[in-house]
């Protein structure tokens, strides 16, 4: 009795691989908004805004200091496209609160101190 093994050639098998990452890469763009959220946004997870977050952990490392967040207000899109952001957290100094602009791109160009 013959034993007939067929095996798939290179080409098939790039094609399934082919196929599988698509769907994959698909639902993962779906799941992620299809790709329209703005730069400057909260994150689902903790609510922080990674521009200002890396920014400030960048100033307490070159302080030889520590960054901790405390609260985060919801980001918030201006008209001219700006965005604002309040953010509560401790460092060297004590606790501060602060409103952060950001523009389109991500950038901070604004930092003031949050009056209740």
């Amino acid at each position: 009795m013959k034993k007939t093994t067929e095996k798939q050639s290179p080409k098939a098998q790039l094609i399934v691989l082919a196929i599988v990452y698509s769907i994959f890469t698909l639902i993962c763009f779906t799941m992620c908004g299809g790709g329209e959220r703005d730069k400057v946004s909260n994150s689902p997870i903790d609510a922080s805004v990674y521009q200002v977050e890396v920014f400030l952990t960048d100033i307490a490392d070159m302080a030889g200091d520590n960054y901790e967040g405390m609260e985060w207000s919801e980001v918030v899109k201006q008209d001219n496209g700006n965005f604002i952001v309040r953010h509560k957290y401790r460092n060297c100094f004590g606790v501060k609160n602060q409103v952060f602009t950001l523009n389109a791109d991500g950038s901070i160009v604004d930092i003031v101190d949050f009056l209740k």
